[in-house]
């Protein structure tokens, strides 16, 4: 064990002086009991704490019977208190081992996310050099000879350049999260806001509207929108395979739709 592992033992064995106080003993136990959440050391405070007490409400014929009760019960609690240590330990370490659980848990869940996400950081210019003022050139902008009205020149019809078709931002974790849970629910049965298509009714995924998407077992409002969002923005699905990358299903979800689907 290392000296810093010995530390920390030591630092949650404190409680223990308290029983060398004799008349101070109940506290350790009710520090511990609290601590721990176990009823057993809380009633063991309160029988140490009970001759202290009477201690100090008995008349002075009885008090030197009671103050031997104190100096039995100090004795025995600091036994009782050596006893109970490991078990107090063994829950200090539970409770710390859960808490660096969690913490881990929480590390990989925000690596998960920040692999996944593209970077999106703008590397900054390098600063300009200073160049002297005499050295750069000085050109006249002189405006060209055109002839009198002339209409810009229109490129025909067929010939125009596309725009190109803007790119989705990549989905965040909280999304991925909550189309995980929608697709648990999904599978219980809870579709209380979606459209449902009747029995056998196959769904051209390229016409048909975000209603009757979600209404696909598997699917859901939230997937049908964003469908007829990416079919509006980028043009008709290929192939059924280029619908289920394009709006993230899982394998099991995108098996259970191919019945009712088609292009």
């Amino acid at each position: 064990m290392t000296d810093k592992q010995n530390g920390s033992v030591w630092k949650h064995s404190l409680w223990i002086l308290w029983t060398f106080t004799f008349v101070l003993n109940w506290v350790a136990f009710l520090y511990i009991g609290s601590k721990a959440k176990r009823p057993a050391w809380w009633l063991a405070g309160a029988v140490y704490a009970t001759p202290v007490v009477l201690l100090l409400v008995l008349q002075d014929s009885a008090r030197l019977l009671d103050a031997l009760a104190v100096l039995v019960l100090g004795l025995a609690s600091i036994v009782h208190a050596f006893l109970a240590r490991p078990k107090y330990l063994a829950h200090v370490n539970a409770e710390l081992e859960q808490k660096l659980r969690k913490y881990q848990a929480l590390q990989e869940l925000i690596q998960q996310d920040q692999e996944a996400a593209p970077a999106t950081r703008v590397q900054p210019k390098p600063p300009a050099a200073d160049v002297p003022a005499a050295e750069i050139p000085v050109v006249l902008a002189t405006e060209p000879d055109l002839p009198p009205e002339l209409p810009p020149a229109v490129a025909p019809p067929d010939t125009m350049a596309e725009e190109p078709a803007p790119v989705l931002p990549p989905r965040t974790l909280t999304q991925r999260v909550d189309e995980f849970v929608l697709e648990d629910v999904e599978d219980n049965g809870q579709r209380g806001l979606q459209a449902q298509v009747p029995n056998h009714q196959i769904i051209n995924l390229n016409t048909a509207s975000a209603g009757e998407i979600g209404g696909v077992p598997g699917l859901g409002q939230m997937l049908g929108m964003r469908a007829v969002s990416i079919r509006e923005t980028q043009g008709h699905f290929t192939s059924i395979e280029q619908f289920v990358d394009a709006i993230g299903l899982r394998p099991h979800v995108a098996n259970r739709i191919r019945p009712y689907v088609t292009l």
